[in-house]
């Protein structure tokens, strides 16, 4: 028999405790590192040829599936794997790092016998459902735990040849549904004992909404038929990076919501998706079109929405509307009745709320208030505006997000249901949330050549009025000492430093970071307009930058040549738009040179970040 206890390799302290605790009972074991299952990404499991069960919910906890239980199934499968093509074909014992022998493992073997599956530590389910086979020794019915286990190469042949690559659950789920298929026992007193999770801690267990895995798309949608009037929806949802979808059907007839009203947006959004196809285990994110706006990325909204551990989750607002005589139970908070406006949900329980009976001019918060109140369905409501912020005078803006202090909740997604003094505490509200800004916020990126990146960062008119101010404050001095000087004006010049280095942080270094990781973001370490004219320079020497991660924005293109060069990757910026930014490694592998101006006036934005803390470059 081999031994392997699994180890996270950043838990030495767990190992520590394991060793301590079972040195004299446990010898010869290897030690098996675990799958981290939090450093995994979605697209990265599908890559390995693995994939979850998107209808799994645990039948105690009603979560869905943690990154912690997906690696930890990872790890057991990786031993099934290995005991299955072991060319000795011996039992493996597998342990958990929590375990505690009560006696030695070289005697559990013994009880093996014909059985091809013995748990050493389980917790029944079913107590009834168990059978004794020997005075030591049940067949256990729905055993929960994987602490400490003996297989066989028969059973773990049986536990890799299902389709349980594809659909990934907890461990201490898929074995009980093999019982049946081997042949398998239990102690009646377990000889391993399991360390308290107060003791030992667990990484199986979520603790935030990154914990949870994200094995679905999001559909964030709204319906409105006057884009004019959904600035402040398009602004926001734009600057958090989320792709809204308008899912009106026709021209608005669902009446002017002045009274009840507004059944279109249900029956365009049935439309839409039985249109789209949609899988049932997908999430609709809604909101109403004029009166929301955005504050946090959809990945924060989808975390705080498996949080909830419900198939959908409605806002919550203070008057019940527009029928008085509806009876909602009670609220810890002042948010007690259901508000159409805002709702986030799985596709398949939100088709089973929208029936075959609705019509444009129905109201549709009645309609979904009365379906809700049926209890027939796997949702309730946001009382404390977790993720749904609705209309109150106590709402404010602190670090750029909704912030109640009734509730203590920092929200996500604000809604200004109401009259005119709604509307004017929300318009305060988003102006106060989304300021007025010189750059664009991005999320996403495109690749344009080897390890080069395209991101949005400025439009053509802010492009435009940075030419401008630094025309104005003149002084186009190459450095004298540069080897490849450049007739530019330094950012701190133009009193843009300050702002460009929070933006970079905020919204630039996060791709970097993501796209050459481990790479670290420090800080910028030189930003500068550049400027090719008759009278200042017409090109720029083959050089590298002395740069971790270069930026590089065209200002204009009014003018011919002045073509930005990178030869390595057979790449140049001819084509790129005003206001992009490209992104490339700076120091060594991206030389690049500008050729020769042949006409008109060149202006270009140069960042450069710094190769490690206190790396400053000033002017």
């Amino acid at each position: 028999m081999k031994k392997f206890v699994i180890n996270l390799p950043d838990r030495q302290d767990r190992m520590e405790k394991f060793a301590n605790t079972n040195s004299d009972k446990l010898d010869q074991v290897s030690v098996m590192p675990a799958v981290d299952g939090r450093k995994l990404t979605y697209e990265e499991l599908i890559d390995g040829g693995f994939d979850t069960d998107k209808y799994w919910r645990d039948p105690i906890l009603k979560r869905t599936l943690t990154w912690g239980e997906v690696g930890c199934f990872l790890s057991h499968y990786e031993l099934w794997q290995r005991c299955a093509e072991d060319e000795e074909q011996v039992p493996y014992m597998v342990i958990e790092d929590d375990a505690v022998f009560q006696r030695h493992s070289n005697e559990l073997l013994q009880y093996l016998g014909d059985f091809e599956f013995l748990y050493l530590s389980h917790c029944e389910q079913k107590e009834a459902g168990a059978q004794h086979i020997t005075p030591e020794l049940i067949k256990p019915c729905y055993p929960y735990w994987t602490t400490a286990y003996i297989v066989t190469p028969e059973a773990a042949k049986k536990l890799i040849e299902t389709d349980i690559q594809r659909n990934i659950i907890p461990v201490d789920e898929y074995l009980p549904r093999m019982l049946d298929k081997m042949h398998a026992a239990a102690f009646v007193d377990p000889p391993v004992k399991q360390m308290p999770r107060e003791e030992a801690g667990t990484n199986v267990e979520p603790s935030s909404e990154a914990d949870f895995v994200v094995d679905f798309k999001t559909y964030a949608l709204t319906c409105g038929d006057y884009e004019d009037r959904m600035g402040a929806l398009l602004e926001s949802s734009r600057r958090c990076g989320v792709r809204l979808t308008n899912v009106i059907k026709h021209p608005w007839a669902g009446g002017t919501m002045e009274g009840p009203g507004g059944g279109q947006k249900l029956c365009d959004l049935k439309a839409w998706i039985e249109d789209n196809c949609l899988e049932d285990y997908d999430v609709i994110l809604f909101t109403d079109a004029f009166d929301t706006f955005y504050c946090r990325d959809l990945e924060t909204i989808v975390g705080r929405f498996l949080g909830y551990k419900k198939e959908i989750v409605f806002s919550a607002e203070q008057y019940l509307w527009p029928d008085k005589s509806l009876r909602f139970p009670p609220s810890h908070t002042k948010f007690r009745y259901l508000n159409s406006g805002t709702f986030i949900g799985r596709v398949g329980e939100i088709k089973r709320m929208l029936g075959n009976d609705m019509t444009y001019t129905m109201d549709d918060q009645l309609y979904l208030q009365k379906q809700y109140l049926t209890g027939r369905f796997n949702a309730t409501l946001d009382y404390e505006g977790y993720i749904f912020a609705t209309n109150d005078s106590m709402w404010e803006i602190r670090n750029g997000v909704p912030y109640h202090p009734g509730t203590k909740c920092f929200s996500c997604i604000y809604h200004g249901n109401g009259g005119d003094g709604a509307k004017e505490h929300f318009r305060s509200l988003f102006t106060k949330a989304h300021p007025e800004q010189k750059y664009l916020v991005v999320r996403d990126w495109q690749t344009i050549g080897q390890e080069m990146l395209l991101i949005d960062f400025m439009t053509p008119a802010q492009c435009q009025e940075w030419i401008d101010l630094s025309e104005h404050h003149g002084g186009w001095n190459p450095h004298p000492a540069d080897k490849f000087p450049s007739h530019d004006i330094h950012l701190k010049n133009l009193g843009l430093w300050e702002e460009m280095e929070d933006h970079w942080k905020r919204v630039i270094a996060p791709i970097t970071n993501k796209v050459w990781a481990p790479s670290l973001h420090y800080h910028l370490r030189k930003a500068f307009t550049m400027k090719y004219s008759e009278d200042t320079q017409k090109t720029l020497g083959f050089h590298t930058d002395a740069s971790l991660v270069t930026g590089s924005v065209k200002l204009n293109d009014d003018y011919e040549g002045a073509t930005l060069v990178f030869p390595r990757q057979n790449f140049n910026n001819h084509d790129i738009p005003v206001g992009k930014m490209i992104l490339f490694p700076g120091p060594l592998t991206h030389g690049h040179y500008v050729e020769p101006l042949k006409s008109g006036t060149k202006y270009s934005a140069t960042f450069w970040t710094a190769r490690f803390e206190g790396d400053y470059l000033d002017p």
